[in-house]
């Protein structure tokens, strides 16, 4: 009767154990939104760039306002301070990929275009 209950035991703690063993992590890699280290604005002389949460919205220096052009993005960290950036490309209708490259707190280069905040 006593060697019964302990392989009941013995069973019924393995068969706990493997359930356990079974549930798989599942965390996101791709994010919603833009990195929060880019957001802000950001100018290299010729265009001005304005990062919000939601999208990239680019500018013309000397020109009025901006225009929304990069919409619904997700980002990835690859590493080294270097994000992959996946957004709706509004005029051409299509996905883009860019890679952001992140500086310091006043340099960023998006796409290989250097911008400095302001």
């Amino acid at each position: 009767m006593k060697t019964k209950i302990m392989i009941a035991t013995g069973l019924l703690t393995i068969g706990l154990g493997l359930g356990a063993v079974n549930t798989p992590a599942n965390a996101s890699s791709w994010h919603k939104g833009t990195p929060r280290v880019t957001r802000g604005h950001w100018t290299n002389g010729n265009a001005k760039w304005y990062v919000t949460k939601k999208g990239y919205n680019l500018g013309v220096v000397g020109g009025t306002g901006y225009n929304m052009f990069w919409g619904k993005p997700y980002y990835k960290y690859v590493g080294h301070h270097v994000y992959r950036v996946k957004c709706f490309d509004f005029p051409l209708n299509r996905i883009r990929t860019m890679h952001v490259k992140y500086y310091s707190s006043h340099k960023v280069s998006f796409g290989g275009t250097i911008m400095h905040r302001y």
